[in-house]
């Protein structure tokens, strides 16, 4: 059981393997997509797709996990005092 003072690392642990495991799938999914692309006609709807394919993904996943990263912070801070 943790001290009472002690910063709960192993949340965060979880959360930047996981963190880890959907950018190197983001990048994969970015390297495909850019592999493609160069191979195609560059049809101008398939870019847009590809583009606010990829905002949409980081917009959403970095939001969810800076609010699980604030939440933990903000738990942290009040269970300290």
């Amino acid at each position: 059981m943790p001290k009472k003072n002690e910063f709960p690392i192993e949340p965060i642990k979880h959360t930047m393997i996981a963190l880890r495991c959907i950018l190197l799938l983001v990048i994969f999914y970015v390297v495909v997509s850019i592999i493609i692309l160069a191979y195609t006609d560059r049809a101008e709807f398939l870019t847009q797709i590809v583009v606010y394919s990829i905002a949409g993904f980081f917009t959403f996943f970095m939001g969810y996990f800076g609010w699980v990263l604030a939440s933990q912070i903000t738990e942290w801070l009040t269970k300290r005092n």
